[in-house]
């Protein structure tokens, strides 16, 4: 079943604020701008989810972009004659990409990963991608150009492997 929002449906991404009022990503969720994504999803046989850590967890605009996912059988489908939903993503693997402030062990150890843990088993486990993976990069702000540099050649070698 293909996913089908609604007709004049708009969601929001991130903070949207008019020329003049300062900076902004000005990004609005909109029809074309998600079904765009949703299709490179539905696609892809490998997907790559980047986010910045946010209160110790996602960001909303990304923690909305996510649940539109799932919505409407993207991501699972009702169950049939055993009422268990059908993992819609099988076949497919995703690597998440956390980004933080924080050291990463610090997030590991003492704050447990707990919207990390939910996101892979919650959301996208769940949902049939196989393996989830993930990565989680802490204190991006101090690391400067050769390590965010080094970061990048990482994730391109993950990449090209397939991981």
């Amino acid at each position: 079943r293909a996913f089908q929002p609604g007709e004049g449906e708009m969601w929001f991404l991130a903070a949207d604020q008019r020329a003049g009022q300062g900076n902004s990503l000005g990004i609005a969720l909109t029809r074309q701008f998600f079904h765009r994504r949703a299709a490179g999803v539905a696609e892809a046989q490998h997907v790559v989810f980047f986010f910045p850590m946010w209160f110790g967890g996602l960001p909303a605009y990304t923690r909305a972009f996510i649940e539109r996912l799932g919505c409407g059988g993207f991501f699972l489908e009702e169950g049939g004659e055993t009422g268990w939903p059908h993992k819609m993503m099988g076949g497919k693997s995703i690597r998440i990409v956390m980004t933080m402030g924080m050291p990463s062990m610090a997030y590991r150890l003492i704050f447990g990963a707990f919207s990390l843990r939910g996101l892979e088993r919650s959301v996208f486990g769940i949902s049939g991608f196989d393996p989830v993976r993930h990565t989680l990069i802490g204190m991006v702000e101090g690391m400067g150009d050769k390590g965010r540099r080094n970061w990048i050649d990482k994730l391109e070698d993950m990449g090209r492997n397939g991981r």
